[in-house]
């Protein structure tokens, strides 16, 4: 029955996610303008799932332990791209302006830190199922991603100023850092440690990552815009957020159970 209830699970999963791709690609076909509403209000809508999951299970599990203050700093750092989501939505559907460089840029820097704090919690408990390899491709990779973007995006950002240019490679360098815990926790996973759903917390990274590098992609020759295909993975990862941290709570809910059946 509870195989049953996971394969269930996961298909509406994957039926979510072909959803938002499936309405973010038709609202294309309007124009951009459309695009950039229905990515916004897409956002708005998947974000505050992923935000308001997190607070419940902060609540749930209290700051007790390595997940108690992982699932806080994950809250934290929801809460904070949340905030830096709005600020960008506001500027552009209310005010009409090009929301880079925003006050939003802070918002989504510092909620980076929380997320590293989160990830060294949450994986912290299984550091003895994380071998040398694992620790050097986890390395490796990251580096050469970061090397690779900015390089790519060097000559690119000559005619941005000296702050622009810094806060553009923050993003490449803050994802190229996000790839480390998401490939720890991934291999963590294929070697039976961690439940599937709590494995889509680092593919809801990955997705970020993937995104803003195609983001800095597509600006280099000005052909981005809020609602481009390439906002599809960014609008994934919240949604595989949520559905992570639904996931465990599902599983909390079961052990509160087991204790009411035992006593």
């Amino acid at each position: 029955m509870l195989a049953v209830e996971k394969i269930s699970s996961m298909r509406y999963l994957v039926v979510i996610l072909l959803a938002i791709s499936f309405v973010l690609l038709f609202s294309n076909l309007f124009g951009k303008h459309s695009a950039t509403i229905s990515s916004d209000w897409l956002n708005f809508g998947v974000s505050l799932f992923a935000l308001v999951f997190s607070l419940a299970i902060s609540v749930k599990t209290g700051k007790t332990g390595n997940h108690g203050k992982a699932w806080i700093l994950l809250a934290l750092c929801l809460a904070f791209w949340f905030v830096g989501e709005r600020i960008w939505m506001v500027s552009e559907l209310v005010y009409g302006e090009k929301p880079w460089p925003s006050p939003a840029d802070y918002f989504w820097l510092v909620g980076y830190f929380f997320f590293f704090a989160f990830s060294y919690y949450y994986v912290k408990p299984f550091r003895k199922s994380i071998s040398k390899k694992m620790i050097v491709l986890a390395t490796v990779v990251p580096i050469v991603v970061m090397g690779a973007t900015i390089y790519v995006t060097a000559d690119s950002n000559s005619d941005l100023d000296m702050y622009e240019k810094i806060l553009a490679n923050s993003y490449p360098v803050l994802d190229s850092v996000s790839l480390v815990p998401v490939i720890l926790g991934l291999a963590i996973f294929f070697r039976g440690a961690v439940h599937f759903t709590w494995i889509l917390l680092f593919l809801g990274m990955f997705c970020f990552v993937v995104s803003d590098l195609g983001y800095l992609y597509f600006s280099l020759d000005d052909s981005y815009y809020t609602g481009h295909p390439i906002d599809i993975p960014y609008l994934w990862a919240y949604t595989l957020f949520a559905y992570g941290i639904m996931g465990y709570l599902r599983v909390f809910s079961n052990k509160d159970k087991s204790r009411e059946i035992k006593y």
